[in-house]
C-alpha cells in the first residue's frame, strides 16, 4: 500500500511535537515543481531561497497545508484558511521551514533523488 503520510518530531518552543506530513496532491505537486524547477540552484534549499518573495510565500502555504500537528484534541492542520493552527508556530521560523523541506523532499523524491538535488 502506498504511504501518503509520514510522521516527524520537531521541537516547538519548549515542547516536542509530532507532525504528520502528507504527500502533495498532483495539482499542488505540479504547481510546486513549476515554481522550483525554474531555479538554476542545485539543492532543494537553494531552490527555495532563490524564489521571489511572493513565490516563496505561495510555496510555504502549499506545503504547510499538507502538514498536521497532534494536540490533545487530535490532529489539526498546521495551516488552514490563512492561519497557523497553533499560536506558537507564529514565531517558529525554523519549524515551518523544516516542514516545508520535509514536505517537498518526501513528495518530490523522484524529482530530487536521494541527495536533495535535481535529478
Amino acid at each position: 500500500m502506498r504511504e501518503i503520510y509520514k510522521e516527524i518530531d520537531l521541537r516547538v518552543g519548549d515542547v516536542d511535537r509530532k507532525f504528520r506530513v502528507k504527500k502533495l496532491d498532483a495539482f499542488s505537486g505540479v504547481k510546486v515543481l513549476k515554481m522550483i524547477s525554474a531555479s538554476e540552484a542545485g539543492t532543494l534549499q537553494e531552490m527555495i531561497f532563490s524564489l521571489p518573495e511572493w513565490e516563496m510565500e505561495s510555496l510555504l502555504k502549499v506545503c504547510l497545508k499538507h502538514c498536521d500537528v497532534i494536540l490533545p484534541a487530535g490532529w489539526i492542520p498546521v495551516y488552514n484558511d490563512g492561519c497557523l493552527g497553533m499560536p506558537e508556530m507564529e514565531t517558529e521560523t525554523m519549524v515551518c521551514f523544516r516542514l516545508v523541506q520535509e514536505t517537498l523532499a518526501w513528495s518530490l523524491a523522484d524529482f530530487f533523488g536521494d541527495g536533495g538535488s535535481k535529478g
